[in-house]
């Protein structure tokens, strides 16, 4: 007989009857299933250098209003802002009514300088750090493998990723930065670029 292992939690198994000699295939696939839905946004429970069981990261789901608070808690969750974008908000302990509500961040995407040949973005995040994205015509590049990053504020590059807009992206370009008198970072220069095709970008730096 086969066992078809199972893709998701069953609380009733295994039932108040049963044997475990026959419902032991699908008590593991059980267990199975709860640490992989643990392992999410976690340290495994089975981790031996990390501490098992603690947060690797959050993810909040985004909320059509902010959850009321008792006294004694607070809320922490993302909501869309006019205008704007998903934003993080944190509510205050409440009692009889709900507790203030606070925007925590303000990202947002911004439009950069229209350029013929490049589609351009950029946002912030903490920390006086600066977030370019968009993708570059190299075809119609003036230099034919230069992408610009307006606005030209950027002082250092903390990471970048540069990537051709084809179904198989197999090279990989080297990327030279340039710095203008003022020492901000207005350009990169692809080399060992895969001929005529456009180059998707995402370039994080310092302001």
């Amino acid at each position: 007989m086969t066992i078809t292992p199972k893709d998701e939690y069953d609380p009733i198994i295994p039932g108040p009857n049963d044997f475990l000699a026959v419902s032991q295939d699908d008590f593991l696939a059980n267990f199975g299933q709860l640490y992989n839905a643990f392992a999410r946004n976690h340290v495994a429970l089975d981790d031996t250098v990390l501490t098992p069981g603690n947060h690797t990261n959050i993810e909040l789901m985004q909320q059509g209003k902010g959850p009321e608070t008792s006294v004694g808690e607070i809320s922490l969750y993302s909501k869309m802002v006019s205008d704007q974008t998903n934003q993080l908000f944190l509510r205050y302990q409440g009692g009889s009514a709900s507790g203030k509500e606070v925007q925590v961040t303000t990202y947002q995407i911004y439009p950069a300088q229209n350029l013929a040949w490049q589609i351009s973005y950029f946002t912030f995040l903490p920390g006086n750090i600066i977030v370019y994205f968009g993708v570059g015509d190299l075809p119609r590049s003036p230099n034919k493998n230069t992408i610009f990053f307006p606005p030209y504020v950027m002082s250092n590059v903390i990471s970048c990723y540069f990537c051709a807009q084809s179904n198989n992206p197999a090279v990989s370009p080297t990327v030279t930065f340039n710095k203008d008198p003022f020492g901000k970072i207005g350009a990169a220069n692809l080399f060992n670029i895969a001929t005529g095709f456009s180059y998707f970008y995402l370039v994080i730096g310092n302001i």
